[in-house]
């Protein structure tokens, strides 16, 4: 009953099979059994390692650099200084996953150039004028861009006319020969500044003013999946990333975001019914290789570009514009003014005044996209305003997308509004106190106020990504394969027929529901830092000094990112809906929406024999949200899944409810997908520190800094969207830290306490050598002890972001500690506590065996006594954010230093640098999830899932360096 139909084009074996090597590891390991199943390993080889940011680990990056100084005096009274650095760093990107494969290359070109021009016009007066270039150049290729390789690495792949294709399969992911990630990028950021100083001396006053003019642009292309892609399958346990090979995560499916599960044509009669024992997931395995062999396509992604001219709207693929541009610009001017005026010998005051002013950016072809009504015009059908906020029920229209900004059709309208009144006073005083010795002890103190610009303070990209990948104006397509005729490679037709009309920006259709769009709060206003310091310092000796200072800062209307598309689960009674059926009760609401649909493996919904609630506790694809109290997850199905009725929405819909019963702009996504999200001055910060530092001055050959810093870092962060003014630590907050650094030549040799008078030769070899020293230690990070329960978070970037535990015992916040246990490789955080099942299991019914399916955990002590459990449903743990702190890090670096003096003018140096000197291990911070098997346990390196704020230990790793070098 099975048939395979040849790959009659040769594609896959040309480009899969042929170059597919063989199998040379038959060790058993999960989901190898080194019979049926085996391995490959090789060693590859890379050429450096870089990063699109221009960071590598371990410093792995082939770089070159060339600097520049000339100073030159035209006359005692004008001096010209020029300086230019310019880098060319490269090496591979996007690894071939075979051996004999392709890979990308990135570049980076940056280049700083500087200039001054210093006039005295007079010995009270002069002036300095300033000139900068500062610009980053990448380029990042994929094989097929590959200047060295890219014409091999295109046999590799399909050809459709002038239009090359990657294959992406079910099993296979794409041909690891070509490790394709999205698409090629590359940008130009140059930065220019000019900017004049002018100071005058008079009297008690040093008065100095100046002004400054930036322009800076970001000039980006990408060719984001323009390159089409052709996806095999079907594979009906694909999910947003498309198929799972050998039931594990997708390997190689860069691009299977597009991948459409419900197309092409299903493997017919391999089922377990045919074939009697043969395991489920065999059987799976069967038909995606069937599918992969025969390169039977269930669609085709294809990207389309806009030409860069908003008055004429044109679609263009691959061959027609495959570098995508925008070139956004941003102005900047500053002004300033301040006096140094020196009241009395022992008091100075500093006075000052600044005004700044940040353009709104721009994009330089007029493509800058914003909602029409602006910011408001992102709430879409619920209305235009945070008052139809969580409100469910059609108010307005579609959310359409105009151009806006300079060169554009509505030039008259911006991203958001020029900010002009940016004054920031600066106020400082330095006081000889005139108690406990002359000039013994001094008071400082200062208070400013700093705003920050988009591109110079880091934030361009955000402006690039948000604004360049506006919906409307780019169209990812993808066409569905539903035909016998569509299944053949050799009949695939690209570009694919899919691509929006010309003429006019589309409207995201409603049944969409994938697309993100982050756009900018129309009152936007620049965001602003104050900044304030007291100081003691005393000198103790000669030489040696004593600071006691406070430092702390306050940041208000920070950038914040709002999610809008939060599921609704309250307002519209889908809470009480969730908690009836989790109970074992039947609700209205699921009878409502599933009445008359056939669910998969439980049967039709009538009401009555099979009610909605019984089918949501049978269903496969709901249980675990009802067993979990997984309520967000239940609604963002409701809103999205297609698989029932072949309509997204459509569960909703045909229940006629309004397609905002769930989330509050239905043409966008979820935070998933990143969903509908405003950017605007949502956040505040707070730092206060207590530092102590002493001092002491080269002397005696020996140099030493010792400060200790007491901190508290506070902001912004939200749980419940309907209190967004709660605040906690922040990830970076440190309680405690202390530096020490310090050098010491050590006493040997002429003029030195030892062998002061021994022979010349011998003072050349003991004589100079400097021993160094940095030592750290700083307390951990904050950490959340959290659930798997998703509670509604509108500010935090991750999705899906955990609850916070009820606190029900001694749970202190000092319970945290390393222990190494006597189970190899395992370390533990929170030694003595023990997970048992959450006594919240007995209120999950029993009907359809759904509280089987629960898998949620309570921690309690050595004693059994429980302390943290899983918080009600619908309610935020009352353990708060941040309850506890991580490992500690701690670090001793050393260094020795030999210098000889060869002439009056040339020196060689030798020198031995050792990182870790004490081959200390720093761990990492531990799970922090209740439910997880691995509760409290801190990871290794190479331990799965060692990723984010869980990045694995770093065991030690003492490493020596040794240099060389000449001075002259």
């Amino acid at each position: 009953p099975l048939r395979l139909v040849p790959d009659e084009s040769g594609l896959i074996k040309r480009t899969i099979l042929d170059p597919m090597p063989l199998p040379n590891n038959f060790l058993a390991a999960p989901g190898v059994d080194g019979l049926n199943t085996a391995r490959y390993q090789w060693i590859r080889r890379r050429y450096g390692s870089d990063t699109l940011s221009g960071g590598s680990e371990g410093d792995l990056t082939n770089r070159d650099q060339i600097n520049l100084r000339i100073d030159h005096q035209f006359n005692a009274n004008n001096k010209l200084t020029l300086g230019g650095t310019r880098e060319h760093s490269f090496s591979d990107l996007s690894l071939s996953e075979w051996p004999g494969g392709f890979n990308g290359s990135i570049d980076h070109h940056p280049l700083v150039y500087t200039a001054s021009f210093v006039s005295t016009l007079s010995p009270t007066l002069v002036n300095e004028f300033r000139f900068g270039l500062r610009r980053g150049k990448l380029s990042a290729g994929q094989a097929y861009d590959n200047p060295n390789t890219g014409q091999k690495a295109l046999q590799f792949m399909g050809r459709s006319g002038a239009i090359p294709w990657t294959i992406e399969g079910t099993l296979f992911g794409q041909s690891s020969m070509i490790f394709a990630d999205n698409g090629s990028i590359g940008n130009s950021t140059p930065l220019w500044n000019y900017g004049d100083n002018i100071s005058w001396t008079r009297g008690k006053h040093a008065f100095k003013g100046g002004v400054d003019l930036r322009r800076q642009a970001g000039n980006a292309w990408n060719s984001d999946e323009i390159v089409p892609a052709v996806h095999l399958g079907p594979s009906p346990n694909a999910g947003p990333l498309g198929p799972a090979p050998f039931g594990g995560p997708p390997t190689n499916n860069v691009q299977r975001e597009y991948y459409c599960p419900p197309c092409g044509i299903q493997v017919q009669n391999m089922e377990t019914t045919n074939f009697p024992g043969i395991n489920p997931t065999d059987v799976q395995r069967a038909k995606d290789l069937l599918t992969d062999l025969s390169g039977s396509v269930a669609n085709i992604s294809e990207a389309f570009s806009l030409r860069p001219d908003p008055k004429n709207i044109k679609w263009l693929d691959y061959s027609q514009y495959y570098q995508k541009y925008r070139d956004f610009h941003q102005n900047e001017l500053s002004w300033f003014f301040k006096d140094d005026w020196k009241v009395r010998p022992d008091l100075t005051l500093n006075l000052g005044v600044r005004w700044e002013w940040y353009g709104v950016p721009y994009e330089g072809n007029g493509m800058m996209a914003a909602p029409v009504g602006g910011s408001n015009g992102l709430f879409g059908l619920s209305g235009s305003s945070f008052a139809d906020w969580y409100k469910p029920g059609i108010r307005g229209s579609l959310t359409t997308v105009e151009f806006v900004g300079k060169h554009s059709p509505n030039s008259s309208k911006k991203l958001y509004q020029n900010d002009w009144n940016n004054f920031s006073p600066n106020v400082g005083l330095s006081w000889s106190l005139p108690w406990g010795g002359k000039d013994k002890t001094v008071l400082r103190a200062g208070y400013g106020v700093a705003y920050q610009g988009r591109f110079a303070g880091g934030r361009g990209l955000p402006v690039d990504i948000n604004v360049g990948l506006a919906p409307s104006t780019n169209q990812f397509a993808y066409h569905a394969s539903t035909r016998p005729e569509e299944l053949d490679l050799r009949n695939i037709v690209i570009p694919i027929p899919d691509r929006n009309p010309d003429g006019a920006l589309p409207v995201v259709k409603v049944t969409e529901r994938s697309q993100g769009f982050t756009v900018y709060d129309s009152n936007t206003v620049t965001p602003y830092i104050q900044n304030l310091n007291v100081e003691l310092q005393r000198e103790i000796a000669r030489n040696l000094t004593m600071e006691i200072r406070y430092i702390g800062s306050k940041g208000t209307k920070l950038e914040g990112t709002l999610y809008l598309n939060n599921p609704i689960v309250e307002e519209n009674g889908l809470l009480e809906a969730f908690r009836t059926t989790m109970a074992g009760g039947n609700a209205s609401l699921f009878d409502k929406i599933f009445n008359g649909l056939t669910i998969p493996g439980v049967g039709l919904v009538n009401g009555t024999s099979l009610t909605g609630s019984q089918a949501l506790r049978q269903y496969s694809g709901t249980r675990a949200f009802l067993a979990n109290g997984n309520v967000q997850g239940l609604a963002d199905y409701l809103n999205r899944d297609s698989s029932l009725t072949g309509e997204t929405g459509g569960l909703l819909r045909r229940a006629q409810l309004p397609d905002n019963f769930i989330v509050t702009n239905p043409q966008f996504g979820s935070r998933t997908f990143g969903g509908a999200a405003i950017l605007g001055n949502l956040q505040n910060s707070t730092y206060h520190s207590l530092q102590l530092a002493v001092t002491k001055r080269l002397s005696q050959g020996f140099t030493n800094q010792t400060t200790y810093v007491w901190s508290r870092s506070i902001g912004t962060s939200i749980v419940d969207p309907r209190n967004r003014s709660t605040k906690s630590l922040q990830t970076f907050h440190r309680t405690h830290a202390i530096r020490s650094n310090g050098t010491w030549q050590l006493p040997f040799g002429e003029n030195q306490m030892l062998l002061g008078n021994a022979p010349g030769w011998v003072s050349r070899i003991v004589e100079r050598w400097q021993l160094g020293g940095i030592l750290s230690w700083n307390s951990g990070m904050p950490l959340n002890i959290t659930t798997n329960m998703t509670t509604p978070n509108p500010f935090q970037v991750l999705p899906n972001t955990n609850n916070f535990p009820d606190l029900v015992g001694a749970f202190p916040k000092d319970i945290g500690k390393v222990k190494i246990t006597n189970t190899p490789g395992r370390i533990t955080y929170f030694d003595g506590l023990q997970r048992v099942r959450d006594p919240g299991r007995s209120g999950i019914t029993t009907a359809q065996d759904l509280q089987t399916a629960n898998g949620q955990f309570a921690i309690a002590d050595a004693q059994g006594r429980i302390l943290l459990v899983n918080p009600a449903l619908g309610k935020i743990g009352n353990l708060g954010q941040y309850w506890i702190e991580g490992p500690g890090q701690f670090g001793l670096d050393a260094n020795l230093v030999k210098r000889v003096k060869m002439t009056e003018t040339k020196e060689f140096e030798i020198r031995l640098d050792a990182i870790n000197v004490l081959n200390h291990p720093n761990w990492a911070n531990p799970t922090v999830d209740i439910n997880s098997p691995n509760f409290g346990v801190i990871p290794l390196p190479g331990a799965p899932g060692s990723t984010g704020l869980n990045q694995p230990s770093n065991p030690g790793n003492r490493t020596f360096t040794f240099g060389a070098r000449l001075n002259f």
